[in-house]
């Protein structure tokens, strides 16, 4: 059995907290943790006032309401070219990292392995913790670069579950259409069960979006999550979604009713006013973030930061650039004493940490204003020339 001491990992603050933390004492910048700093479409936010004045403040039933149950059949139904129930194939979550604690405690055991792409999201590695089983991490470029050696590798007996990431955080890639093939015909061949996060999926910005659960044959062993955090900028509210063939909703929903039981009734109605408008309100998120990436990037290389093309979502990972340090975790403690700046480190990222590159997350989900104060902050640290790390040690 993985051991207590590994599935309680993450129990304490995470390196997210902890650098929101250090925002606050320092007065620095955060572009660290992925929510925006906006307040979301105004027609979500009135649909959910009228939710809460109608009364509808008690628990929502068992996969939740109807009403969002529905309009996520109807259209990812469309986006699949397949009738979805909304009974059957939905089941509604607070937020996609429940649907993704869900899945990992239904279907993983104790010694048994899933299969992660690196860097990969931080809660999935702490929930396949926590179900008694073992990360094992694949580069994300090798797949990328059309190299499937490394991902049939990493599947062993044990292996019972991929976890897909596209859109991807924390890199903002999408996976083409050779690379979940891939994915495709290794979890086909070993009769593995896929996990696909896809909460990034209407904030593309370069290439196009394809949900791995449309791949021929995939559908019957894929499990699509999504939410609205992401989609409207509503990260406070935990409304998600997991959809997919019966058994494995059932399996989910199983597991979610003994996590929260259901989430907030008046938030799911608004969700659910939301997405009969996705059309209108998606862009309404999506364009204002295009042009705070742009700025972002422009920004990072003009002061010589190797920025890595980030396709989709809130975040672009860079190298050091002026930065001398030996870890990522000491360049994002230096920019955060240093400049005045805070960013993420990429060990989080990692199964094993001291695999993790020389690379730092920033969030570009924060105004203009703010991103330009980062810069001028940074721009003004980098006056006096490199900025030296000073092993400032691990965060309190």
């Amino acid at each position: 059995m993985y051991p207590a001491s590994e599935r309680a990992r993450g129990a304490g603050e995470t390196i997210f907290a902890s650098m929101s933390r250090l925002a606050r004492e320092l007065d620095a910048v955060n572009l660290g943790q992925g929510f925006p700093d906006t307040h979301g479409p105004s027609r979500a936010i009135e649909a959910a006032v009228r939710a809460l004045r109608a009364g509808s403040n008690q628990y929502a039933p068992p996969g939740g309401v109807e009403p969002l149950r529905r309009q996520v059949a109807s259209l990812w139904g469309a986006r699949f070219g397949r009738t979805l129930d909304p009974d059957r194939n939905v089941t509604i979550t607070s937020g996609a990292t429940e649907a993704i604690a869900a899945a990992c405690l239904a279907w993983l055991d104790p010694g048994d392995e899933a299969v992660v792409l690196e860097p990969a999201y931080d809660a999935y590695l702490a929930a396949i913790r926590a179900a008694g089983a073992r990360p094992v991490g694949v580069d994300l470029g090798t797949l990328l670069e059309g190299d499937r050696a490394a991902l049939e590798a990493a599947v062993t007996p044990r292996t019972r579950l991929i976890v897909v990431n596209s859109p991807h955080n924390p890199s903002g890639a999408i996976l083409g259409t050779a690379a979940l093939n891939t994915i495709a015909d290794v979890a086909t061949r070993s009769d593995l069960r896929v996990l696909s996060d896809e909460v990034y999926e209407f904030l593309v910005y370069d290439g196009e979006h394809r949900s791995l659960g449309s791949v021929p044959g995939m559908w019957e062993r894929t499990l699509v999550v999504s939410s609205a955090a992401k989609t409207f900028g509503l990260t406070g509210w935990k409304v998600g979604w997991a959809l997919g063939p019966e058994q494995l909703v059932r399996e989910v929903r199983s597991q979610v009713q003994y996590l929260t039981y259901a989430g907030a009734t008046p938030l799911q109605l608004a969700v659910a006013d939301a997405l009969d408008d996705i059309d209108a309100l998606a862009p309404l998120v999506r364009e204002p973030l295009r042009r705070q990436r742009e700025l972002l990037v422009r920004g990072l290389e003009d002061l010589g930061f190797h920025v890595v093309p980030s396709q989709a979502g809130y975040f672009v990972l860079s190298d050091f650039g002026l930065l001398r340090a030996e870890t990522s975790h000491e360049a994002a403690l230096a920019l955060a004493h240093t400049a005045g700046v805070v960013t993420i480190p990429v060990e989080p990222f990692y199964a094993d940490p001291a695999r993790a590159p020389k690379l730092i997350r920033w969030s570009f989900a924060r105004q203009p204003d703010v991103l330009s104060e980062a810069l001028r902050r940074l721009r003004t640290a980098l006056l006096d020339g490199p900025i030296e790390s000073q092993g400032t040690g691990a965060l309190r």
